[in-house]
């Protein structure tokens, strides 16, 4: 029950229905790299608390080494892993305002261009200490461009402050010098690809003549046939995780195969 609750959380985080985080607007254009990942964002300002839960359950996750799915954005990791985070981190997941700065900054193509910008939710805000239907001059289209910057990762800051305090108390610490992002997603995610002598690894087989047995082999011979995805739609039905957990903190971890008890198993289905 534990370990399910564990993946029914980092599912509910990404729903629409939850409203704390929404997906980048490279998954709008269907952009860039990272066009599947998500960002906080709290139109209100009112969700601190469900941030704090997050960041404690992100402590949980590394604590316990049931990595999860948990599609962030990279600049989100990288916050929490206290990087700086950059105009690159803003761009790597918005490539439609990448190109509209760098035109800017290039070509200064700031006809009819007003000190505004759109919000990570697609709505257009003035930016802070600019009247509505002010236009930008060709001498100020670099500091247009750094408020935009500013601005954006303004609007992104209360949460991931929220959750990384709320990570370093579940952790017990506040920096590492070898943390970074990528290693912190990677600590928390595992890995997205699960082949098939992976789950043979952590397999232990009773009730039959060990991994020689013929219905075994046929068994892994059809595991092998399978994508990724749906090996890892096999392990959420064996164990109900969607990740390998950690070897390491979870040395003991196995998945175990018995024989099905029944008057004729070619009849029913394989139960977990």
């Amino acid at each position: 029950p534990t370990r399910e609750l564990m993946t029914e959380v980092a599912s509910s985080i990404f729903e629409p229905t939850t409203q704390v985080f929404i997906p980048v607007p490279n998954s709008r254009t269907g952009n860039g790299p990272n066009k599947d990942t998500f960002i906080p964002f709290d139109k209100n300002g009112t969700r601190a608390p469900d941030y704090a839960t997050i960041g404690t359950y992100l402590g949980i996750v590394l604590r316990t080494g049931f990595a999860q799915d948990l599609p962030f954005a990279p600049i989100v990791w990288k916050y929490l892993a206290k990087e700086t985070i950059t105009a690159a981190d803003i761009y790597a997941i918005d490539s439609a305002l990448e190109e509209q700065m760098k035109n800017i900054q290039t070509n200064c193509e700031l006809e009819y261009t007003q000190w505004q910008i759109e919000s990570w939710d697609g709505t257009m805000t003035i930016l802070p200490g600019h009247s509505p239907g002010t236009l930008v001059k060709p001498e100020e289209a670099s500091q247009y461009v750094h408020e935009v910057i500013a601005y954006r990762i303004a609007t992104l800051k209360p949460m991931l402050k929220v959750m990384r305090t709320a990570f370093r108390a579940n952790i017990g610490f506040n920096t590492h010098p070898l943390l970074t992002g990528k290693l912190l997603a990677r600590m928390a995610q595992g890995s997205p690809v699960i082949a098939t002598e992976h789950l043979k690894a952590i397999t232990v087989v009773t009730d039959y003549d060990g991994l020689n047995d013929p219905y075994i082999v046929r068994f892994w011979r059809a595991i092998d046939r399978f994508t990724s995805d749906q090996r890892r739609l096999l392990l959420k039905f064996v164990t109900t995780l969607t990740r390998p957990p950690n070897s390491t903190i979870n040395p003991d971890f196995r998945i175990q195969i018995d024989r099905m008890q029944v008057k004729n198993p070619d009849d029913m289905l394989p139960t977990a």
